[in-house]
């Protein structure tokens, strides 16, 4: 729990480092598909991470009169902060003429995952009870758990195989600061995937068995792998940030 609790702690210092300086670039430059995902990437996430602290998750619930919605709304956040990163690799992978196809279905699995989270979230059953780990047993917060954790694996697992080979490209062409950023972006989409693959195992197994290894476990690795995630992708984005970007060929 300690080293989880490290992880999430510098990842709130990278993310609060990686949204001042996205800012600030944007402020004193021209907008660009790739400086708008930038910043909404870092603006999101953050925001996504600030809503897991126990004061302010207590307050939004509070205020709004609904349980859990901080919950929901840190995952909506997050969803955003990743479909902002793959705009981001769209900008670094596709030429021009073929991007608004592909914008047009990441932005499309995107909300299309948040609508039915949404959905489900305001179908559970969730008197009583939290959308955690600990009430996998609940289907319908098994079943919101599994969206979510479907989407961090799909996503994840998209932002390591594009950024990998980027990565590679780029340190081989000489741009290794860039190469560098990308490859802690892509270690971090790994974490992401990781993150959810873990959580989906133990919702399902929760489901058919009745019991999976203990909730407890899973917990620090779930922290650990979203620590690992936030710190390493956004790490990465702002190292990434600094030198001008070579796209593959």
């Amino acid at each position: 729990m300690h080293i989880a609790a490290l992880l999430l702690g510098a990842a709130l210092v990278a993310l609060c480092v990686t949204a001042a300086v996205m800012t600030r670039m944007t402020l004193h430059s021209t907008h660009s598909l790739a400086r708008w995902s930038r910043v909404t990437s870092a603006g999101a996430g953050l925001l996504a991470l600030l809503l897991t602290l126990p004061g302010i998750s207590t307050g939004v619930d509070s205020a709004s009169g609904v349980g859990n919605l901080h919950m929901l709304l840190a995952h909506l956040c997050g969803m955003l902060s990743l479909v902002a990163i793959r705009v981001l690799l769209v900008a670094w992978t596709h030429p021009r003429e073929a991007r608004a196809s592909a914008l047009s279905f990441r932005l499309g699995v995107a909300g299309a995952t948040a609508v039915a989270a949404a959905v489900v979230f305001s179908l559970a059953d969730s008197s009583g009870m939290e959308f955690i780990n600990t009430y996998a047993d609940n289907g319908g917060v098994a079943a919101y758990l599994l969206i979510v954790d479907a989407y961090w694996v799909l996503v994840g697992a998209s932002i390591a195989r594009d950024c990998a080979p980027l990565a590679l490209y780029n340190s081989r062409a000489g741009r290794r600061v860039f190469g560098a950023g990308q490859a802690l972006i892509a270690l971090g989409g790994a974490a992401c995937a990781v993150w959810g693959a873990t959580e989906g195992v133990f919702v399902a197994f929760t489901q058919a068995a009745g019991t999976a290894w203990s909730t407890g476990l899973q917990d620090v690795i779930s922290s650990s792998a979203a620590g690992l995630f936030t710190l390493s992708l956004f790490s990465g984005i702002v190292v990434a940030s600094t030198p001008r970007a070579l796209p593959r060929r």
